[in-house]
């Protein structure tokens, strides 16, 4: 598991330690987010991905990018995903 200790920055009132709730993975920025998972697998990304809607958000174009269709039974819904989601087309690699 990912343990995170952030420094909050210096604010002019006081400096503060981050509490739990804010280090988490999902309120870094975007970027590092997906810095931090580059290595994961497809599989893994999926699981993180349902952990909250933030992180959902965050890893659904890199979900896209590379799609093995395992089972026929799915195929439906990932068109109608692509359907109500066109953008997702964008970043949709085939193997």
């Amino acid at each position: 598991m990912l343990s995170l200790l952030i420094l909050s920055t210096f604010n002019a009132n006081n400096m503060r330690l981050a509490t739990k709730e804010d280090a988490s993975l999902a309120n870094l920025p975007e970027e590092l987010i997906l810095q931090i998972i580059s290595p994961f697998n497809q599989g893994e990304l999926a699981k993180i991905s349902y952990t909250c809607k933030r992180l959902a958000f965050v890893l659904e174009k890199p979900l896209y990018t590379s799609v093995t269709q395992t089972s026929w039974t799915t195929l439906p819904l990932f068109v109608r995903s692509l359907i109500d989601r066109p953008e997702l087309g964008m970043c949709l690699s085939m193997k």
